[in-house]
């Protein structure tokens, strides 16, 4: 599993008609559906806790959704030892 700016940034969307206003991409259903939520702020509280529960999960690689070997392996070919 990689992780990627895309899967981590939520898509927002802004309709118009009677649904007007900014929304957030919930989910894309294998139908081809999209589930859409209401973008509303999040307090202060939520974003505390919200970003405790992402760092809780970097702290684990099996949890972090990131490919760290192949970070490394990248370093090492962007930045080769001498």
């Amino acid at each position: 599993m990689h992780a990627t700016l895309a899967a981590m940034e939520p898509t927002h969307v802004t309709l118009s008609g009677d649904l007007s206003g900014e929304y957030v991409v919930e989910d894309r259903l294998a139908d081809g559906r999209v589930l859409l939520r209401p973008d509303v702020p999040a307090t202060e509280e939520q974003r505390e806790v919200l970003l405790e529960r992402l760092a809780e999960r970097f702290m684990k690689p099996e949890t972090a959704g990131i490919d760290w070997d192949l970070l490394r392996e990248g370093k090492l070919h962007a930045w080769p030892l001498p």
